[in-house]
């Protein structure tokens, strides 16, 4: 939902952008997340990088 929010430009708290930031790192360092969850977190990052350009 936070790549959507990103995407569209949905109003998100700092709070909100950090805390999905946070668990999307999190995501990409366990050995023992699923496909499905890595390339979510992937996405996540890549909207919000682009978005800050």
């Amino acid at each position: 939902m936070i790549e959507r929010a990103i995407n569209q430009g949905w109003e998100t708290s700092p709070e909100q952008q950090e805390r999905s930031l946070k668990l999307c790192y999190e995501v990409l360092h366990d050995d023992h997340a699923t496909e499905r969850e890595t390339l979510t977190a992937i996405r996540v990052i890549t909207a919000a990088v682009n978005k800050g350009n």
